[in-house]
């Protein structure tokens, strides 16, 4: 799995669906920490686990990903990227340092599905570390 840059297109509509998803989810008002948006997104995870399964929800899987992803993007720096194989187009974080990645939309779906897990844990994790050892080159996926 490679790292490259998303165009402009998909970085906007990146935007878009954060900003859609934080109104529909956690409604109008003043900007918060991601702390506190990540915090209300984990009441949005647990509904979705009680409300049927992520193959009918996969748009609110999406927008709840891409909502989470964006406030690791805003406490740590991860940037938005392409992580796929050549040719592929998988929205994705890298850290700071490139050396590892996350998938949100991948990394929600499993903890919809598995109805285990938690958005605040995992945004603990890539903010405050650990993080484990760069592998050389390769990306080092962070999964859960």
């Amino acid at each position: 799995m490679r790292a490259s840059p998303l165009s402009e297109q998909h970085r906007g509509e990146i935007r878009l669906a954060v900003e859609r998803a934080l109104a529909q989810w956690l409604g109008a008002g003043p900007p918060r920490e991601p702390a506190q948006v990540v915090q209300g997104l984990e009441r949005v995870l647990l509904f979705l686990r009680q409300n049927g399964s992520p193959s009918r929800q996969a748009a609110h899987v999406t927008s709840l990903a891409l909502a989470w992803g964006e406030q690791v993007v805003r406490a740590a720096g991860w940037a938005w990227m392409n992580v796929a194989e050549e040719g592929a187009l998988n929205p994705g974080l890298v850290s700071p340092g490139g050396a590892h990645a996350c998938l949100p939309v991948d990394v929600v779906t499993v903890l919809v599905m598995e109805r285990k897990g938690s958005l605040v844990a995992l945004y603990r994790r890539l903010v405050d570390g650990p993080l484990p050892p760069a592998a050389g080159e390769a990306l080092v996926l962070i999964d859960g």
